[in-house]
């Protein structure tokens, strides 16, 4: 650890490197290390670390460091944290350097004269990417080169310029710890304590943080920053035992064209995280938890009436759990590949662990408990439409039965181990399916939502809670008293099933069969979950023929 130091001369207070163009080519590598509070007290050159010149071939290895609060006199083409200068000559200039910044944390740095920026790092020439500059899986806050703001590249690891903002989640008890242990470990919830990549660690066969701690290199990954291990959660807020409901898919789990919210009165008990139900959609508040209520998400003005809100008020009103935390993870117009886990071609999969790690984050700082029983899966749309990405890029979704009940159990799978995994609870939640609506249905086959029914009636911890057909629509979606319906269905089931112990399946066909006296006459026994069986007079106008066709 490097902290305190402060020069009044040339600048450089942790490492000041002048002149180096001897015969012999400079490596340096500094690696699990935490520069804290350095700096220069001059206007004119560098301040925690300041390089004069480098010879060609030199190099320079930063490797999970946490460079933060270091400062310069000058303004921000003065580097409070790094300063690579130039004078001019090509074979003396720093861009001779190859500068190679891996899992490293360098933010809020800063320059006396523009103490509103941050000044973290300041090439005086054209630092070019993948030539004498490279970033990797690091949190930088702001770089000028050449006295303009550096871009990243398109396929960027990294994330750059966000000023003075702490992006990385380091602790704000910086002091306090730098007192205890000489270094700043990451918030409990920060994002990145699985951002960095554990091969730049193990090209110098470093697998311990600056403390000594062992990395975790699970998946190859481990913490951005010189400390693997997070600090401990401050406790804030009301602790709570928490029932975690999620609903995931595409636009009848979001509740897409709804227009009005019947849902805007809070049920006591109901929560829901951030400003809104949808963990997307423009909820930028991830670390609160508020009372539900139904209202327009953030940056689609129709996405309203959320059907996981009539299911949770439901199961509330019926006095099942002290507080439900209701959360939508879901995006319209999405085949099953997209949201799948394993899909090369899209990350939607990831608002689904953004769930997770928000709610329990959210839970641990307010010392409250989570459990999750439960998953709603409404999709199955575009999967018959054939709109969308297959898994893989160039290729097309899927319209067979089989291949999408395979990835719906694959789907299910991987969202209750990762679930298991991250609340760290036994029981797998029960996945409760719909079975897709009759506007997009088509073929003779019914083959997704057959795939939906067979799944439910192959599989134990899959309930399917019938199709949304007799719900009021507008055309494809329903309308927000069909989404609030659908959801009050939802609660009926998972009543049903989670509270009562019981089985569920939606009305469907068990037998077909020929009449031996009238070959014209078809026998078709339905299992009933409640006799008797009664067609709709009521808001439909009779018809002669009902139900099915046959080819």
């Amino acid at each position: 650890m490097i902290t305190g130091n402060t020069s009044i001369s040339r600048g450089g207070a942790a490492l000041a490197m002048y002149n180096t163009t001897a015969e012999n080519n400079i490596h340096l590598a500094i690696i699990n290390t935490t520069v804290y509070k350095n700096g220069t007290d001059s206007q004119s050159n560098g301040g925690a670390f300041f390089f004069d010149s480098a010879r060609t071939g030199s190099t320079l290895d930063l490797v999970n460091c946490t460079i933060t609060g270091n400062f310069t006199g000058g303004n921000a083409g003065h580097g409070a944290a790094f300063r690579f200068f130039s004078n001019g000559s090509d074979d003396t200039s720093c861009k001779n350097l190859i500068k190679r910044i891996s899992n490293t944390i360098i933010e809020s740095n800063i320059a006396a004269q523009h103490p509103n920026q941050g000044s973290d790092i300041s090439n005086r020439f054209l630092a070019v990417n993948g030539e004498d500059l490279f970033i990797n899986n690091s949190c930088i806050g702001f770089i000028l080169n050449n006295n303009g703001t550096y871009v990243p590249d398109a396929q960027s690891t990294n994330k750059i310029g966000y000023q003075l903002q702490g992006l990385s989640g380091l602790s704000v008890k910086k002091d306090s710890f730098i007192t205890v242990q000489n270094s700043i470990p990451l918030d409990f919830d920060s994002d990145v304590l699985e951002y960095g990549n554990a091969q730049y660690l193990k090209n110098f066969d470093v697998n311990t943080d600056q403390l000594g701690n062992a990395r975790n290199f699970l998946n190859n990954k481990c913490a951005v920053g010189a400390v693997e291990v997070a600090a401990d959660p401050v406790f804030e807020g009301v602790s709570r035992n928490y029932t975690h409901l999620i609903m995931y898919g595409q636009s009848l789990s979001t509740g897409h064209e709804s227009h009005v919210t019947l849902s805007a009165t809070n049920v006591p008990g109901n929560y829901m995280i951030g400003s809104q139900i949808w963990i997307n959609y423009g909820n930028s508040d991830l670390k609160t938890v508020n009372p539900l209520v139904g209202k327009p998400s953030k940056n689609v003005a129709d996405i309203i009436e959320c059907p996981l809100l009539g299911a949770a008020n439901h199961i509330q009103l019926k006095g099942l759990h002290e507080s439900i935390l209701a959360t939508s993870a879901g995006t319209s117009g999405k085949p099953i590949e997209d949201l799948s886990k394993e899909s090369q071609v899209s990350t939607l999969y990831n608002d689904y662990l953004n769930t997770l790690k928000s709610a329990y984050n959210m839970a641990r700082r307010s010392n409250s408990t989570i459990t999750c029983p439960a998953l709603f899966w409404l999709q199955g749309e575009w999967n018959y439409q054939g709109y969308g990405n297959g898994l893989t890029a160039g290729s097309t979704p899927t319209f067979d039965k089989n291949q999408y009940k395979s990835l719906l159990i694959t789907l299910k799978n991987n969202m209750q181990s990762d679930l298991k995994a991250i609340y760290g609870q036994a029981e797998a939640p029960t996945f409760f399916t719909y079975q897709v609506g009759v506007q997009y249905s088509k073929g003779r086959e019914l083959t997704i939502g057959m795939a939906q029914l067979e799944a439910s009636n192959e599989y134990s911890d899959i309930v399917c809670a019938g199709p949304v057909y007799p719900m009021t629509d507008v055309g494809g979606h329903l309308d927000a008293n069909g989404y609030r319906w659908y959801g009050e269905m939802l609660g009926k089931v998972y009543y049903k099933t989670k509270i009562l112990g019981e089985n569920f399946k939606p009305l469907q066909p068990v037998e077909l069969s020929r009449d031996n006296a009238n070959q014209k006459k078809v026998i078709i026994k339905f299992f009933v979950p409640k006799m008797p069986l009664v067609l709709d007079e009521k808001t439909l106008a009779k018809v002669t023929d009902y139900g099915f066709e046959l080819y």
